[in-house]
């Protein structure tokens, strides 16, 4: 496996880890600040879970998204060429691409 590819793979790796990370800290959020959320800031449009994905694309969706795309794009060409993929990385980057393309949509 040559160093980019490898860089490439690590990269994507790295970007799920950090979804994942980010679904247990917006769990743990939504845990501690369930009455808050009921009644305090019944009358902001904001809660804990939609600050909490707020937080995950500003500070890691919108920066590397563009690049996680595109080594994706590498990766499935590289699968077209022969070559074997870790297909369930790719699979789940782009499941986090799609919950957040989705978000994107609404706004």
């Amino acid at each position: 496996m040559s160093q980019t590819r490898s860089n490439s793979i690590s990269l994507i790796e790295e970007f799920v880890q950090a979804w994942d990370n980010a679904k247990i800290y917006i769990r743990w959020m939504m845990k501690i600040f369930n009455n808050l959320d009921k009644h305090h800031l019944h009358l902001r449009d904001t809660t804990t879970c939609h600050t909490g994905f707020k937080i995950f694309k500003e500070t890691c969706f919108v920066p590397q998204a563009p690049r996680v795309i595109a080594l994706i794009f590498d990766l499935l060409n590289k699968e077209r060429e022969g070559e074997e993929i870790p297909s369930l990385l790719v699979i789940r980057a782009l499941k986090v691409m799609g919950i957040f393309l989705q978000e994107f949509n609404k706004e």
